[in-house]
């Protein structure tokens, strides 16, 4: 199952564009999934996406592909940002939204 989250407060866009800044490379070695996103950045000049995945060690790893060109980065503070604005959302990643009363 999968959820649409659009975060909209500029104040948490600033953060994940600085988390995203900060990102480092970084080589995994297999590690599990907890979570994962796609992260969509909509600019005036297109989109850019990502992946963001949390590994079961506290990782958050980035994965972004432009063209053919692939880069695999670290960042574990956009993963504090997303989980810590969900939680505020009162968002539960995986669990279908309802609009029923």
């Amino acid at each position: 199952m999968s959820d649409i989250v659009e975060i909209k407060e500029i104040d948490i866009i600033h953060l994940i564009c600085e988390a995203l800044n900060e990102s480092y490379n970084y080589t995994p070695v297999h590690p599990r999934k907890i979570w994962n996103c796609v992260l969509t950045l909509v600019k005036e000049d297109g989109e850019y996406t990502c992946l963001i995945a949390k590994t079961e060690n506290g990782e958050v790893l980035i994965q972004i592909e432009w063209g053919w060109h692939f880069r695999e980065l670290r960042s574990d503070k956009i993963g504090m940002i997303l989980e810590q604005y969900l939680n505020n959302a009162k968002i539960n990643p995986g669990q279908k939204k309802s609009n029923k009363a």
